[in-house]
């Protein structure tokens, strides 16, 4: 099924082409660990790693449990990176990419559901760098219990078809996203039969919980005709995810 994607006008930043950096953060609704709001936190974050291109998971633009707040508009503001978002579970909660370049929206795919309560979505978007190049990015967040590694490893499927197809299409194609499945797992093989975590570490550091973190469930996966750099996982407690980045260059 197709969803309805929104978006603030295209940013009027155009780039040099490669090397860029890119962020995975999955913001927990804009919620710190102790549940305080903290997207300016979160904002500042971002800003201080200087991503150009960030994909955002647990969004919320208006949730009654997020004291209805909008976190995107703040977020892009105190960013200076406009957005598109995808909804998932409803149409004020789902996924956004910033980004500081043009980007037009590919794709926004429903995941297949299963018995799992929440609706999921993958969203795939183009990013002109500028110079005559671009990057396809997309973005996702899969169902979390361990129960419904069958339903992830569906999920997978479809995110591996839309990044597949992308690819086909001669672009440089970068995953990113709360997966929440491990490098190795069978449910995440299909990824990781062409794409390259971002991380040079093996195995990479963990992601969650962001107080103590053992588990990388929230990826950077990379084509092989890009080459990742300088990935760091950043300490904050802004979110119960840590926020990863990396920087991606020609191979």
């Amino acid at each position: 099924g197709v969803l309805a994607a929104v978006s603030v006008p295209p940013a009027r930043a155009s780039g040099d082409g490669l090397p860029v950096r890119v962020m995975t953060y999955n913001l927990q609704m804009g919620f710190d660990i102790h549940g305080r709001h903290a997207v300016d936190r979160q904002a500042a974050v971002i800003a201080a790693d200087g991503a150009d291109i960030v994909g955002l998971q647990e969004v919320s633009r208006g949730w009654l449990v997020n004291s209805a707040t909008d976190v995107l508009p703040r977020l892009a503001e105190q960013t200076g990176l406009p957005y598109v978002f995808t909804p998932a579970a409803d149409p004020v909660w789902g996924n956004a990419i910033l980004s500081r370049y043009p980007l037009r929206l590919v794709e926004e795919v429903v995941l297949p559901q299963g018995e799992a309560p929440m609706t999921r979505s993958v969203q795939a978007v183009v990013v002109d760098l500028g110079a005559g190049e671009e990057l396809a990015v997309v973005n996702t967040h899969l169902t979390h219990t361990a129960e419904d590694a069958d339903l992830r490893a569906e999920q997978i499927e479809v995110v591996d078809r839309v990044a597949r197809d992308l690819a086909h299409e001669g672009r440089p194609v970068v995953v990113l996203g709360d997966l929440n499945a491990e490098p190795g797992t069978a449910e995440i093989a299909p990824l990781e039969a062409w794409l390259a975590h971002a991380s040079a570490e093996d195995p990479p550091p963990g992601t969650w919980p962001s107080w103590g973190p053992f588990e990388l469930i929230d990826h950077i996966l990379v084509a092989d005709d890009l080459d990742a750099r300088d990935y760091r996982v950043i300490d904050t407690q802004a979110s119960d995810h840590l926020p990863s980045s990396a920087v991606l260059d020609h191979r």
